[in-house]
């Protein structure tokens, strides 16, 4: 039996699709590997606002409407600059940022009478806790110093069963 050395540190092996607060789409290293998309594809960006859902259409040839798709590094992943797109559309970035796993549709699928496919996304409001169902970072810390003052079992927020 042989050891052999893990190299791929740092390497990121999850596909999904964010939207950031400076306006732009970015996908991981990962999703442009297994779609083999390059700095030469541009992508078409469709948006169906009764379902707040975004598609993304990677092509590789040149296109008017495209956005351009910019890898950031040979180990990280691309941004696409979409600010026109969410300004024309009324996108608020602030509570729609985050990362979003996607379903892998036609474009026919999605009315469009062209082959091809896209990666489409559900906008989740990030603001309201109704759809996140996340404390927010103040009241997690809260809630950490509060059981550490009163001595109280944390085997419920790290699993390790310890008191303080």
């Amino acid at each position: 039996m042989a050891f052999e050395i893990f190299k791929d540190t740092g390497a990121r092996t999850r596909e999904f699709i964010s939207i950031t607060e400076t306006k732009t789409f970015g996908v991981p290293r990962a999703f442009l590997d297994k779609h083999r998309i390059t700095s030469d594809y541009k992508v078409i960006v469709l948006f169906d606002k009764e379902t707040n859902q975004i598609a993304l259409h990677f092509i590789d040839s040149d296109t008017k409407i495209g956005f351009a798709v910019r890898p950031t590094g040979e180990r990280q992943g691309a941004i696409i600059a979409a600010r026109s797109f969410f300004d024309i559309k009324g996108i608020d970035v602030k509570r729609y940022a985050g990362r979003y796993d996607f379903e892998t549709k036609t474009l026919k699928d999605l009315g469009i009478n062209k082959e091809g496919e896209a990666y489409v996304i559900t906008l989740i409001d990030k603001t309201t806790k109704a759809t996140t169902n996340m404390p927010s970072e103040v009241e997690t810390q809260s809630e950490i110093n509060s059981n550490i003052s009163e001595g109280i079992d944390l085997s419920d927020l790290f699993g390790e069963g310890e008191r303080m």
